[in-house]
């Protein structure tokens, strides 16, 4: 723990074993810096130091929560949190990703 820090780092080395996207992995490590900070863990903030375009941005936090790596209390907005819930809350590979959808596309 950083001795500047009231709290222990947010990132989850185990981010680096769950085979996301590299744009994916690097937004989590760009929320991860800014809960670090504290500053506001939003797309806003995080599209100041992302170096790709807006889209792959988007892209990527879609990945991260559809794996639930992150959540948000509303639909996707840039200026509205994300939260980064704890790892047994991930989903692990894409099999686990088409059996949810298989469970809720099936009627």
């Amino acid at each position: 723990m950083n001795p500047m820090h009231a709290h222990p780092m947010s990132m989850d080395r185990m981010i680096f074993e769950l085979k996301a996207s590299i744009f994916a992995t690097s937004l989590y490590l760009l929320i991860c810096s800014h809960l670090d900070e504290g500053e506001r863990p939003t797309l806003n903030n995080a599209r100041e130091a992302w170096n790709g375009t807006e889209e792959n941005l988007v892209q990527a936090a879609v990945e991260l929560m559809e794996r639930r790596v992150l959540a948000s209390a509303a639909p996707l907005d840039f200026d509205q949190p994300l939260f980064v819930n704890p790892r047994e809350k991930w989903l692990w590979c894409n099999r686990q990703l088409n059996r949810r959808d298989e469970l809720t596309h099936s009627n």
